[in-house]
């Protein structure tokens, strides 16, 4: 430990300006898998492990099992990071598939319902239709019946006025047969 109590705050900023002027000159993302900021972490690390190690070899271990310790966890984060990606892009793609279908079935009901529309409006055309032919053929009942009756009253009466005249001719032959030839 008294090694480390050697090493000056100046020095550590002396090693830690170049990585920020480096970081900041390549415009390096804090936020994300970056590449770049690994490998100038690794660097940095490494840099590290050989001044450690001139020190102390049993600090310059420790330090680069840390380093390689962070590169497990990095990679296994970028790993993560790409699994997440494909199960996000394969979600993507499931939800663009359906949307199709989705699409495709509006499209056959809208088709379904102009098929329906058009069906409606022919019943409705041929509704009207039965309803005129029907409105025709009772006004034709209704004629015939009536003409019916008149024939039948133009019967009654021509049977009455032949009853009547039948009568009155009988008597007159009995007021003729009665006055005699005079």
């Amino acid at each position: 430990m008294d090694s480390l109590s050697n090493v000056s705050t100046n020095g550590l900023t002396a090693l830690i300006k170049p990585v920020d002027q480096g970081l900041n000159d390549e415009k390096i993302s804090e936020t994300r898998i970056c590449p770049e900021r690994h490998e100038n972490r690794k660097d940095c690390f490494d840099d590290m492990i050989s001044e450690l190690t001139n020190i102390d070899p049993e600090q310059g271990a420790l330090v680069s099992l840390i380093r390689d310790e962070f590169s497990i966890a990095s990679d296994c984060h970028k790993k993560l990071y790409e699994s997440s990606v494909c199960f996000g892009l394969s979600k993507a793609i499931a939800a663009k598939h359906q949307n199709e279908k989705l699409h495709a079935r509006i499209d056959e009901i809208l088709e379904e319902k102009m098929n329906l529309l058009d069906e409606n409006e022919y019943l409705k055309r041929k509704l009207n239709t039965a309803k005129t032919i029907e409105g025709e053929q009772r006004e034709q009942e209704a004629v015939r019946l009536e003409h019916g009756q008149l024939k039948n009253l133009d019967e009654q009466n021509k049977r009455a006025l032949a009853t009547c005249m039948l009568t009155e001719c009988e008597e007159i032959s009995n007021v003729l047969v009665l006055d005699g030839p005079q």
